[in-house]
């Protein structure tokens, strides 16, 4: 991981938001709201290395509960908590789970947010390999009428390196579209860049692209919505003797249950005044190992 890129990076994402930061007006802070997610996935694991593959296929399911707490007019703070585990009874590859907690400060108004975030969890990597990992950084949100823009940059390590990804550093961009209040379409792609073995003799580089797309619909007065996602992952982990690759392809369905504020049947005005904020997923650091 280049430190000097990581670093100027962030240093641009934080002077450019303190650029076009409005002098917005407050109009008294919003109300503590909430949100949880439930889905179920569908993944396809393709693990390739040097004269060998397999393929990998289960189901798992996730639940993700945040909150938004507002400090002041202009200032939030945020709770995530997340658990998922797969529902596949199958040999020792077909187990995963993952479960944490994260938090999300910084300063919002009608057009601007700019703010830190850090997370700790346990991350399993399809085996009886699983670690404790931690992830900090900064983000910031440009509200553009019917548009939002999203970054994301931080670091993220892992207590254990057989399968999982540490000492990395990431860069996400998120784009949500609402064609009408009811409605939002999300788009993100990743980049992160770390290493496998965490301190080993072993220590090699491991490298990944992800994208997602992602679609909600708010139902009936404006407490629970639907939503359908798709993902990709492509990672490589490095060797002297050559590349390992696993590509990651999943679909997913769900539900969201929104908690406080006004019964407003709107996604937009959940997402600029309640809960708007992610913390990065876990199985995210499962990268392509062999022993």
């Amino acid at each position: 991981m280049q430190v000097k890129t990581l670093a100027l990076a962030t240093t641009s994402l934080v002077a450019l938001g303190l650029a076009v930061a409005p002098a917005a007006q407050a109009a008294g802070p919003a109300p503590m709201m909430g949100r949880v997610d439930i889905d179920f996935s569908h993944y396809w694991d393709d693990f390739g290395s040097e004269g060998s593959s397999f393929e990998d296929e289960y189901v798992t399911w996730q639940g993700i509960g945040r909150v938004n707490i507002p400090v002041d007019e202009l200032h939030i703070f945020q709770v995530d908590i997340w658990g998922g585990y797969s529902l596949d009874d199958g040999d020792g590859r077909d187990q995963f789970g993952n479960a944490g907690a994260g938090v999300h400060f910084g300063h919002r108004d009608p057009e601007f947010y700019l703010g830190v975030f850090g997370a700790l969890g346990r991350a399993n990597s399809l085996g009886d390999w699983s670690g404790i990992n931690q992830v900090a950084g900064f983000e910031g949100q440009w509200l553009c009428e019917r548009f939002t823009i999203y970054p994301q940059i931080g670091y993220w390590d892992s207590h254990f390196g057989d399968g999982l990804l540490g000492n990395a550093g990431f860069a996400r961009l998120e784009l949500r579209f609402y064609p009408q209040d009811r409605t939002k379409i999300t788009g993100a792609v990743k980049y992160i860049d770390g290493e496998v073995g965490n301190g080993s003799s072993s220590e090699v580089d491991s490298d990944g692209w992800d994208g997602v797309v992602r679609v909600d619909h708010m139902m009936g007065r404006g407490w629970v919505a639907v939503f359908a996602e798709v993902g990709f992952r492509s990672s490589e982990t490095h060797w002297s003797w050559g590349d390992e690759e696993l590509d990651v392809t999943r679909a997913n369905v769900g539900f969201t249950f929104y908690l406080g504020g006004p019964d407003t049947p709107s996604l937009i005005y959940h997402d600029r005044n309640g809960v708007a904020l992610s913390s990065p997923d876990p199985d995210e650091l499962r990268v392509p190992y062999s022993d």
